[in-house]
């Protein structure tokens, strides 16, 4: 029997699997199995349900603007993204990205 659950209970090629992560999830080294363990290719909100196609992303950035006298006339192309502050999901407003760290829960 040991045989046939060690055959079952391994990765398979081309699929991501969660290695390490909290108490809470599922993950190897929780003791989860290979198949618990698969992260899915589809993000799903955790506070609406929904399956996401694209996030709203909030990030601090450094960018040249024109000026003419003191206002601005021209917005330029971002220079240099310095930090981002949130990731949110664009129906309910979830954010992932809760104290600089993912939230996936």
């Amino acid at each position: 029997m040991s045989k046939l659950i060690d055959t079952i209970n391994k990765p398979e090629y081309g699929k991501q699997y969660r290695l390490t992560g909290s108490p809470k999830e599922k993950a190897i080294s929780n003791g989860d199995t290979w198949a618990e363990s698969e992260v899915p290719k589809i993000l799903v909100c955790p506070s609406c349900k929904k399956e996401l196609e694209s996030v709203r992303l909030y990030s601090e950035c450094y960018q040249l603007c024109a000026l003419k006298g003191n206002t601005i006339t021209d917005y330029g192309s971002v220079e240099e993204l310095t930090e981002t502050i949130a990731i949110e999901c664009p129906h309910c407003g979830y954010d992932f990205y809760p104290k600089g760290e993912i939230n996936e829960s």
